[in-house]
């Protein structure tokens, strides 16, 4: 079956079954992306030990970058924070 009579039976169908199709075919889709963005890539490091790396999907990095109080830090706080961090390092 080609792809033109695919369309042309899905067109062909009611709408209840046409938005079933849809469903399925959107929950499909997803798994399949779901399964690639968590496939393991084997990367070698300078040592030659193979490690795996997983690619994290974009709910788990959700709010990542969210401060603690919602308001985003000052330049001058950044600076003062980054400063007291190399005065501690370098003690």
């Amino acid at each position: 079956m080609t792809y033109d009579e695919l369309v042309l039976q899905i067109r062909q169908r009611p709408l209840q079954e046409q938005l079933s199709l849809l469903e399925m075919l959107a929950h499909s889709v997803k798994e399949e992306l779901t399964r690639k963005e968590t496939e393991s890539i084997l990367e070698h490091n300078s040592s030659g030990r193979a490690e795996v790396v997983v690619a994290p999907n974009n709910t788990e990095l959700y709010g990542l970058f969210k401060a603690g109080n919602g308001l985003a830090p000052t330049d001058e706080k950044i600076r003062e924070d980054y400063t007291n961090y190399l005065i501690e390092k370098y003690k």
